[in-house]
């Protein structure tokens, strides 16, 4: 992931619109607009709360089953249909690099950034990626120009979307191309760690869509993930987690990324693939989406 980089104190949506304020949590309220949707957490006046860091020693980022995961989720899955040779590709947010090494294989002359330290370090040596992991924007505009730029599960990180994108657009070529990828509030029920400080932003696809647009981007391809099994697991979890829990700080004990395998496997597939089918069916959106935009060239 990537961390917020300059704050900006607003009651404006990613849309341009204004939003509401709710009360959410005990340490947050959740800005809402009332025109796409989307949700901002703020930290409520006068509280001290304890910033997400993506180097602690005690949580999800850092354990090292996850620091050497290989974890192609959907949005993965999505990217890797396009053609990526021969393009000078950037992902930010890429923790330890897999889907850089992934870029590669597929022909991009492909960097990435991230703010986990131990996670670069990972991907350098498991990886051979010495060279094109960086730390921050300003390194990786070191190696000029990019014809496309990604981020996956990034943005609903940030404080700041807005100045962000406007980081991305000097980062790429005229006409070049952004991939912002990632949960929405269409998913229903949500993840254990979909909650403030950890994500500071809950998206609509309207609210996405509009938000590259004012940032000076054409919208060109929508992706939609129509996924049962992640339905159930979430409901279940939340479920389980109770549902006063509406924060967290990476105090949980995660499974490493792996593929399962005998049985639970072959059940598991099953139920994901039913579920899926019947979602796709029903036009059910859940739980991520994809959204490919390209920069108007004002020159």
């Amino acid at each position: 992931m990537i961390s917020s980089m300059t704050t900006l104190d607003s009651d404006a949506c990613i849309c341009g619109k204004d939003m509401v304020l709710l009360p959410f949590s005990e340490h947050f309220d959740a800005m809402v607009c009332t025109a796409c949707a989307t949700q901002h957490f703020k930290s409520k006046p006068g509280l001290s709360v304890r910033e997400f860091s993506y180097n602690d020693h005690n949580e999800k980022y850092s354990e090292q089953g996850y620091l050497y995961g290989r974890e192609l989720r959907w949005s993965h899955r999505m990217l890797i249909k396009f053609d990526w040779r021969g393009r000078r590709t950037l992902e930010i947010g890429c923790f330890n690099g897999f889907f850089v090494s992934e870029l590669m294989h597929l022909g991009a002359d492909a960097h990435g950034v991230d703010v986990n330290e131990q996670a670069l370090l990972v991907g350098r040596d498991s990886f051979g990626l010495e060279g094109r992991l960086h730390a921050n924007l300003e390194k990786a505009a070191q190696q000029g120009l990019f014809d496309d730029v990604i981020c996956i599960d990034v943005l609903e990180h940030l404080e700041n979307p807005d100045i962000f994108l406007a980081q991305v657009s000097t980062l790429l070529n005229p006409n070049g191309r952004v991939f912002i990828a990632g949960p929405t509030v269409e998913r229903r029920f949500f993840d254990k760690s979909d909650y403030p400080p950890h994500h500071k932003w809950r998206f609509s696809r309207l609210g996405l869509s509009q938000f590259l647009r004012r940032g000076g981007f054409s919208p060109q391809n929508e992706f939609v993930q129509y996924d049962g099994m992640l339905l159930l697991r979430n409901a279940l979890g939340k479920w389980l987690n109770g549902p006063q829990k509406k924060e967290f700080y990476g105090d949980i004990t995660v499974t490493p990324p792996s593929t399962e395998k005998g049985l639970v496997g072959v059940l598991y597939s099953a139920v994901s693939k039913i579920g899926t089918f019947v979602f796709t069916m029903l036009r059910i959106p859940y739980c991520s989406a994809v959204l490919v935009a390209t920069k108007i060239d004002r020159g």
